[in-house]
């Protein structure tokens, strides 16, 4: 399977060259190496309260066999990675890309606590994703009952072949999205598995989830951060519990916070196959600048560019006409469409 990994451009002449794994993960269903993804096991007594000190959700509040998408920042308050943490009694397993695992281990070293230990599953364990409208009979068809009914952000364990399988429900595709989570040595069992549910399933690159992502306003730190943007220009105030007294970095978070002066939005173009640069200058009708594209892509399924851009918050408005490289175009509300997954017609995951 291709890895999730490197960034690229998401050109139409780059977009053209997966259409056929674009189409089934909006259609149908894809799989994704994700093995080379930071896979950590912090547990404990303190493990809790290690991470909730940490990161910039509320770890109190998360339940068993749940799942919270949050971040870490570094002692300034400056963004350092996103984490999917799923949650244990005193277990819990941390996820993110290749891409920033320096920097959860930077954030990692700023956490106090004695009685917890951290172990890296990274080498000895696969991570597979199946991502589409019809992954969502996936889980129940390979593991049984155990993993049946997962809500979205929620996991559930089962055993295959010997092997315990930790299946996880997330949606950063728009569509039903499942991680398997396993020992490295089962991984041709669980493959097999998936394959004989599954047989028309392909590879899928990394690159495609950025396009989905983008599509459906998913958080990518390497794309939507350019320049180091604040978080909350970012749109990230989900990732935040604004009541908790002390996370790393909170002070200098809240203090940055004050000084915003832009806001993350949704662009779609009117005309035209260029897909603009990160940088690129946004106008408005007279030529006035209003701010910079973060990341662009060329959609297939809306058969034009899409833009995420940072404009000045006073204009940040849905219906906003804009011209970027000349080509007209308009903020819009996100998602930038309606998901099969997420149609009136699509089923509920079993």
């Amino acid at each position: 399977m291709t890895k999730q990994g490197e960034m690229q451009s998401l050109t139409r002449e780059a977009v053209s060259e997966f259409a056929n794994e674009y189409n089934a993960i909006r259609n149908d269903v894809g799989l994704t190496d994700c093995n080379s993804w930071t896979k950590l096991k912090i547990s404990g007594y303190d493990a809790r309260d290690f991470l909730d000190g940490i990161l910039t959700g509320n770890l109190q509040q998360l339940g068993e066999n749940e799942i919270l998408h949050t971040m870490a920042l570094d002692g300034d308050g400056v963004f350092l990675c996103d984490i999917m943490v799923f949650g244990g009694f005193e277990d819990f397993i941390l996820l993110c890309p290749e891409a920033q695992a320096d920097n959860i281990q930077a954030a990692l070293s700023t956490g106090e606590g004695t009685e917890f230990e951290i172990a890296d599953l990274t080498q000895d364990y696969c991570l597979i994703r199946a991502d589409g409208p019809n992954s969502a009979d996936l889980p129940m068809a390979i593991l049984g009952g155990a993993v049946s009914g997962l809500r979205i952000m929620a996991f559930a364990e089962a055993e295959l072949e010997g092997f315990t399988i930790t299946v996880g429900r997330v949606g950063t595709t728009g569509e039903y999205g499942f991680f398997f989570l396993a020992e490295a040595k089962c991984q041709g069992e669980l493959l097999a598995a998936i394959r004989a549910e599954a047989p028309q399933a392909p590879d899928c690159p990394a690159i495609l989830h950025d396009l989905l992502q983008l599509e459906t306003r998913g958080f990518s730190a390497a794309r939507d951060l350019p320049n180091g943007e604040h978080p909350l220009e970012a749109g990230l105030h989900w990732m935040v519990d604004f009541h908790k007294p002390e996370f790393t970095g909170r002070d200098g978070f809240f203090a940055a916070a004050g000084e915003v002066t832009n806001q993350l939005v949704c662009i779609r173009l009117h005309e035209g196959t260029d897909v603009p640069e990160t940088g690129a200058a946004i106008l408005d009708d007279n030529g006035n600048g209003l701010g910079y594209v973060a990341q662009a892509g060329w959609s297939p399924e809306l058969e034009t560019a899409i833009c995420l851009g940072y404009l000045q918050r006073d204009w940040a408005a849905v219906g906003l006409p804009v011209v970027i490289n000349g080509h007209p175009g308009q903020v819009v509300s996100a998602p930038f469409f309606v998901t099969k997954s997420n149609s009136a017609r699509s089923r509920p995951a079993y």
